[in-house]
């Protein structure tokens, strides 16, 4: 189910989906094992397919 259509006091808003990832350091993809990179190449395929965003902070 998408939600297409959302107006708040008569203007309308395109909600996106997204996930967050949060690190306490500073996020550097260069030092992930290859095990979280693989993880990371599945979170943005299931992304796509599923229309929503990943944040990497």
């Amino acid at each position: 189910m998408l939600v297409e259509d959302v107006r708040i006091n008569g203007e309308s808003f395109k909600p996106k989906p997204v996930l967050k990832l949060t690190v306490e350091n500073h996020f550097d993809i260069r030092k992930l094992s290859e095990t979280q990179k693989r993880i990371l190449e599945l979170l943005n395929k299931e992304s796509k397919i599923n229309k929503f965003e990943i944040i990497l902070q």
